[in-house]
């Protein structure tokens, strides 16, 4: 995914770096489309989100959450 993209991760593929068939993934994922939510829901549970729930000012709180996504964008460059 890294050097390829999000695009590019396929069942096939991931299954055939895990050494394994397409098939054993479908007990985990039921589709490609649920394979990138979870790789997603996964990088993005990066960002720090305790800035959206801190007390002080909501600019200074909001500055700090796009800080860390956008942090988290540069660290997975194929999210963005």
């Amino acid at each position: 995914m890294k050097v390829e993209g999000l695009q590019r991760v396929t069942m096939r593929r991931l299954a055939q770096e895990l050494d394994t068939g397409p098939a054993s993934l479908y007990v985990y994922v039921a589709n490609v489309a649920e394979l990138h939510a979870a790789i997603l829901e996964e990088l993005l549970g990066e960002v720090d989100l305790s800035p959206a729930v801190a007390s002080g000012d909501w600019r200074e709180r909001i500055e700090a959450l796009l800080a860390s996504y956008i942090e988290v964008l540069y660290a997975h460059t194929s999210l963005a």
